[in-house]
């Protein structure tokens, strides 16, 4: 077990754990306070691939900030970092080189999870992550609206023309998913309605029967419907 006496992802020396669970020691009463949970050594963070823990690459051209911040906020809730994006730093903190060393950590992943033109208007010289990470909010909550006004245009536009079923629904749902990411979700009856007002003629047929029913066809079976209608 020696080998485990240092081991840096426990943060704890071994040898130093209590000797008997019957130690006095050892016995937890009401008013002990839960332990904090601490960060790995800088050893250990620098060592971690971004990708493997945030999958998603954070571009402007692709409105999929709410998805990304959930990644990366989880992420830094597993190693206990969340305080450098919830809070500024103290002036002590900021002259402390160790806690500079995690910001700059963070920093890193946050530069290899999003895209170059997200990258270039963030990349800021001595910044902490909590600048960085306003940047970022503001930046795309303060677009939103505009965002919208496109998507929303593309998506009661949108025609099914040459493209089959699969792919004139999977381009409707993406924009559905799209609007729901900034704020203005589609529900289920419009995303049905809109699916039939921009059908093929050919499939004038099919229309009769999916608005019939009741209760009302939601997104999938109607999309499945359509495919049957199709083969």
């Amino acid at each position: 077990m020696d080998h485990m006496d240092d081991n840096p992802l426990f943060g704890l020396s071994m040898s130093s754990a209590p000797s008997s669970p019957s130690s006095p020691t050892s016995s937890v009463t009401s008013e002990t306070p839960a332990p904090t949970a601490a960060a790995p050594p800088v050893a250990v963070l620098q060592t971690v691939n971004i990708k493997s823990h945030v999958p998603v690459v954070l571009e402007l051209a692709n409105p999929n900030y709410d998805e990304w911040c959930c990644f990366f906020d989880a992420f830094l809730g597993k190693f206990n970092l969340g305080s450098h994006i919830s809070s500024p730093p103290t002036a002590e903190q900021c002259h402390d080189p160790a806690w500079s060393v995690v910001d700059q950590c963070i920093i890193s992943w946050l530069y290899n999870s999003i895209g170059k033109d997200v990258r270039d208007i963030v990349r800021t010289p001595k910044a902490t992550v909590f600048r960085i990470w306003q940047v970022i909010h503001d930046q795309f909550r303060d677009n939103e609206l505009h965002r919208a006004v496109h998507l929303e245009a593309e998506f009661r536009n949108l025609v099914q023309g040459d493209m089959d079923i699969v792919q004139y629904t999977g381009r409707l749902k993406q924009l559905a998913d799209d609007l729901r990411d900034v704020g203005q979700p589609v529900g289920e009856t419009s995303q049905v309605l809109n699916m039939l007002r921009g059908l093929s003629s050919k499939y004038r047929d099919a229309i009769p029967a999916i608005t019939a029913k009741q209760p009302p066809h939601t997104f999938f079976p109607a999309r499945s419907y359509l495919l049957l209608e199709e083969h």
